[in-house]
């Protein structure tokens, strides 16, 4: 079930990506603006579907533990991994007003989470929150004269086929896709962790977040190999700001998250590693492959622990 669950997320994610790429380039959004909005809420997609379903279900670790480890992950994993292909260049946008976003949500979120529940009233105010960075960064970026190019939207319509119904039914089929993925995910996670004896936060931040930052892990990947850094990292930054605003905005909308498992080590892990793309992204405005491996080994080690808790 586990292993069908990734298999649909991931696909369904796929499916998703592409449509809502291909719709907001035609609408003549640029590429930064994509990875930063678009492209990051739907390779966030499956870990949205799959904290919803875990706090409907009452299952309030795996929807922490998935945020917690997605996050942690794109940043040692995925962004180590794309910059060990190809370093990767980072525009002074993403470190003046990227950044210093998903560091405030990711402090707010500790903050509210520190009683180790995250009510209805923090989960909206994550979300608002979420809804005025877009806001701003779509306004500023028209303001700014950034578009897609002519060349780009031609492009996508000639990978996708030429008429928008074909990318809305994308869409529609991979969300359809990424809700029964997540209810195999999130049944075969709660049996495991059950099986296992182990907290539902330690199979959160292990088997679900890896399985649900998959579409950021191979939509990182392409665009490393295709030098698209601004894709790349815009995603990855983007990915982390929805996993915290939308993610832990949305869910406890439906039903409060809460937990007991929690550990603190766990956000100063994910506070250090947020904090640590600053000075690496400031060193000559790129991430080099030495940073890469360096954050590899950084996410590696954090593994290790967790498997020794086990």
């Amino acid at each position: 079930m586990l292993i069908a669950g990734l298999v649909l997320l991931f696909f369904g994610a796929e499916a998703l990506v592409r449509g809502a790429i291909a719709i907001s380039l035609r609408a003549g959004i640029s590429p930064l603006i994509v990875g930063l909005t678009v492209l990051a809420f739907s390779t966030s997609s499956p870990e949205l579907v799959v904290s919803i379903r875990a706090a409907l279900e009452g299952n309030g670790g795996i929807a922490l533990g998935n945020v917690i480890g997605s996050n942690i992950a794109n940043t040692g994993l995925i962004l180590g991994t794309a910059a060990l292909i190809f370093p990767l260049a980072v525009q002074r946008q993403i470190i003046r007003r990227e950044i210093p976003v998903m560091l405030g949500l990711t402090v707010l979120f500790i903050f509210f989470v520190s009683d180790k529940t995250i009510a209805r009233h923090e989960g909206c105010i994550l979300f608002v929150g979420l809804l005025v960075y877009i806001v701003y960064s779509v306004i500023s970026a028209r303001q700014s004269g950034e578009s897609a190019t002519q060349e780009e939207v031609e492009s996508v319509a000639v990978k996708l086929g030429r008429h928008w119904a074909i990318d809305v039914a994308l869409l529609i089929a991979g969300l359809g896709i990424l809700c029964l993925g997540a209810e195999l995910m999130v049944t075969s996670a709660v049996s495991i962790a059950t099986k296992l004896g182990v907290s539902q936060i330690i199979i959160g931040l292990t088997i679900v977040s890896i399985g649900t930052s998959l579409p950021e892990l191979a939509t990182s990947l392409v665009a490393a190999f295709k030098k698209q850094g601004d894709l790349m990292v815009g995603n990855i930054i983007g990915s982390n700001i929805f996993n915290i605003g939308a993610i832990l905005g949305i869910a406890p909308l439906f039903s409060p998250i809460s937990d007991s498992g929690i550990y603190p080590i766990d956000f100063a892990i994910l506070m250090l590693f947020s904090l640590a793309l600053l000075p690496i992204m400031k060193s000559d405005y790129q991430i080099s492959r030495m940073e890469g491996l360096f954050l590899l080994i950084a996410y590696g080690s954090y593994m290790a622990y967790i498997a020794s808790q086990i």
